[in-house]
């Protein structure tokens, strides 16, 4: 995780519950409840899954921690996978 020189880092432990919300373009796009999670890598790569196909695009990213408190806001781009062309033929 890359930390900003003014934003302090976050921690999260496995008995934590923490509350993910995804937003695009200021409307809320996804929500979850994370438990479990030992670090905020492991929360963001559950999110990245959860909104797989979902949503793509400039995004939002608020995680709070309900346990220890914190909230953390952070931008995302979220790209769009385009699948490979696939011919159809009919005889």
């Amino acid at each position: 995780m890359v930390v900003a020189k003014n934003e302090a880092v976050r921690s999260v432990s496995v008995g934590d519950v923490i509350f993910a919300t995804v937003l695009s373009c200021g409307r809320t796009v996804f929500r979850a409840t994370y438990a479990g999670m030992s670090s905020v890598e492991d929360v963001i790569a559950a999110l990245r899954r959860g909104i797989s196909g979902i949503v793509s695009g400039p995004l939002t990213v608020s995680l709070r921690n309900g346990t220890q408190g914190w909230t953390l806001h952070r931008p995302m781009l979220r790209r769009t996978l385009i699948p490979e062309a696939t011919q159809l033929t009919l005889f």
